[in-house]
């Protein structure tokens, strides 16, 4: 089973705590307290020796004991201090808090989350109300009903009825095979197969004016299929944004149609079916925008980030 990113890597800070006390550790006993075989723990050592703090030259990189190394042992010589507790500057709780704030309103308050908060607002002292001064836009609760109704179903692979409205208007009664749940920009969007239409499609849960969970199950088309990507093909509105790197985060958490490098910037093509989120997606990224296509879709932002000055007029 290929091990997950996260569990490496904090496997390996667990280590470098473990081996600050200057002890020399065998190879088998280390990998029994890790729970790893002895090639995966020489591979993380290996890691650990070319990882460092920036600047990254041998002054400031974890340093083993060789000789102790080619006789079986382990013993860390230089930690580089990352043995010692994470201490968050005064900004560095905020951006934390608020992050976290915005995921509890997309996600909902559960123990987990609610506990965490609890203990970074403790950690944080004083510095937590600035973050409590940054105002999150909760999900509608009408919204999160759906969802938790949506999260059942998918859970116990249960069709759904769904009573939904397009983004022209039109009205329609559906039933479904929930397929995925996934947060399109400002909108949870669930993908599914769709009986009515015999094909796959996407619903944004705030355009769901009813929904009921079915007793049938899921079909065994829909049980073994997977999940394409969305398809953005059917969105009649798109932009082609030339952005600046710091903006790569933009196809990294939203789907885009294609993307093009350049030695300073890249360009996204991205499509969407309501031209007025794209428009404030385009607000959000601010200066980190080089331009903006079509000429009609610069305009519409530009003519509201003029309104949006104007605002502050006097």
């Amino acid at each position: 089973m290929r091990e997950l990113t996260p569990e490496r890597l904090t496997r390996l800070l667990a280590m470098i705590t473990y081996f600050a006390d200057g002890r020399q550790v065998p190879f088998a006993q280390a990998a029994k307290h890790f729970g790893i075989s002895e090639k995966q723990l020489l591979d993380d050592v290996n890691t650990l020796w070319v990882a460092g703090a920036p600047g990254y030259t041998h002054a400031e990189l974890l340093d083993f004991e060789a000789s102790a190394f080619d006789e079986g042992l382990i013993s860390l010589r230089e930690s580089q201090q990352m043995d010692r507790p994470l201490r968050l500057s005064a900004s560095e709780a905020v951006t934390l808090l608020v992050a976290l704030n915005s995921l509890i309103a997309r996600l909902g308050e559960s123990e987990v989350l609610r506990s965490t908060r609890e203990k970074l607002q403790a950690a944080a002292g004083e510095a937590a109300q600035a973050a409590e001064a940054i105002h999150i836009s909760r999900t509608p609760q009408a919204t999160q009903n759906v969802r938790e109704t949506v999260e059942q179903a998918l859970a116990q692979g249960r069709q759904l009825w769904l009573h939904y409205v397009s983004g022209t208007d039109e009205e329609s009664t559906r039933t479904v095979d929930p397929g995925e749940l996934n947060a399109i920009g400002d909108h949870w969007v669930l993908t599914a197969w769709c009986h009515n239409a015999r094909g796959e499609r996407h619903f944004r849960l705030d355009r769901i004016l009813e929904i009921r969970p079915l007793e049938t199950p899921v079909s065994e088309r829909a049980a073994t299929s997977r999940f394409a990507p969305m398809d953005t093909s059917q969105f009649a509105h798109h932009v082609e944004l030339r952005l600046a790197p710091r903006a790569r985060w933009v196809v990294e958490q939203i789907p885009v149609e294609s993307v093009t490098e350049h030695a300073d910037s890249f360009t996204a093509v991205i499509a969407a079916d309501d031209p007025a989120w794209l428009d404030q997606l385009c607000l959000r990224l601010g200066d980190s925008i080089h331009s903006i296509r079509p000429r009609s879709a610069a305009q519409r932002v530009a003519n509201l980030a003029a309104d949006a000055l104007s605002a502050y007029e006097g």
